[in-house]
């Protein structure tokens, strides 16, 4: 039985991930003979005394086995190429760290073994350099092609159905949120970005002064506006609408910067039916389910870590003098729309 499921397993790697695995072993190579290409092929032929390429056909069945080792152990065919990310970016530099040192190591020890004709004791410096970035580029790639395709397909659909060009006011962080939002989520089509960054651009969309909103949106026909910017000036917040006039206007100043970036604890003690430890502010408290936590524990809490069945939680403390600034300056209350 136990020999069956082992036996399923390696099919079902084969077939799940297979293709990659034959990629890389494509990839190790022809990022060493393309170094050796280009170190030593001029005008259509080899120029060099020494048949590096004769010895690198020597040296790749073994660095070959020992890089794609490397790579099932650092864990770069467990993860879904669609959802490619920073971990498995960190994953493949600190394997081609690695397989560089071993590539060396392996070169020096087959040449020693093998030299005949000439006292070689390993293979150009260049030819380790180049490689190892080809090698790097190659497997990155290889893995993160299919994201890059996605994004930039659904980033071309979401312009295809986008059709209402939009304008955002601030370029900070929260620009960059309500852009992203709009472009996902919405058939707006951001066309420019106002605040303090004008002359630069955020993902492909240009970035304006503020003295340059009332001639964008007539140049490119603006129909909507949105306030992206909590430190907006009552004068540019009254400029803006005076500008505005006639459009749609929405501050998402408040339904963005609510945004905290941890788990609230509710939203996790809904999913768990099962006695915990929570830790708060380095004191330790035991429930038997998640609803008595829920009932004695005053406030709102957010989740930094969860060990096991134990949870560490921080006391959420939100920022709210901005509201009251804002509130004052424009005598409107905060949208959370």
């Amino acid at each position: 039985m136990e020999q069956m499921k082992k036996e399923n397993r390696v099919i079902k790697f084969i077939k799940n991930k297979g293709f990659i695995l034959l990629l890389d072993i494509i990839a190790v190579n022809l990022a060493y003979i393309v170094a050796l290409l280009l170190r030593f092929f001029v005008h259509g032929e080899f120029k060099v005394s020494v048949s590096y390429l004769d010895y690198f056909w020597k040296i790749a069945p073994f660095y070959t086995v020992g890089a794609i080792a490397v790579f099932f152990l650092f864990r770069l065919y467990g993860g879904l190429t669609q959802y490619a990310g920073l971990n498995d970016l960190n994953r493949i530099i600190k394997a081609h760290i690695v397989t560089t040192i071993l590539h060396v190591v392996i070169s020096i020890i087959v040449l020693a073994v093998i030299k005949k004709e000439h006292n070689i004791y390993r293979m150009p410096f260049s030819y380790y350099v180049i490689g190892a970035v080809l090698q790097f580029i190659y497997v990155t790639l290889i893995r993160f092609s299919r994201r890059i395709f996605m994004i930039e397909k659904a980033k071309i659909d979401s312009k295809r159905s986008s059709n209402v060009p939009a304008m955002i006011i601030g370029s900070g962080d929260l620009g960059q949120k309500v852009l992203h939002h709009l472009e996902n989520n919405t058939l707006y089509k951001p066309v420019a970005i106002a605040g303090k960054d004008s002359g630069w651009m955020m993902d492909g969309v240009p970035v304006i002064s503020m003295e340059e909103i009332e001639s964008q949106i007539k140049e490119n026909g603006v129909k909507a506006v949105f306030i992206a910017d909590k430190d907006l000036s009552k004068e540019q917040r009254d400029h803006v609408r005076q500008v505005s006039e006639g459009l749609e206007v929405e501050d998402f100043t408040g339904y963005m910067s609510n945004q905290s970036g941890f788990l609230p604890l509710t939203n996790l003690l809904d999913v768990m039916d099962m006695p915990i430890v929570v830790d708060v502010d380095g004191k330790e408290q035991q429930f038997a389910s998640a609803e008595e936590c829920l009932s004695t524990l005053p406030g709102e809490y957010d989740v930094i870590k969860v060990q096991a069945t134990k949870l560490v939680l921080k006391k959420r403390e939100e920022d709210t003098s901005w509201m009251k600034v804002y509130q004052e300056q424009t005598g409107h209350e905060v949208s959370y729309f």
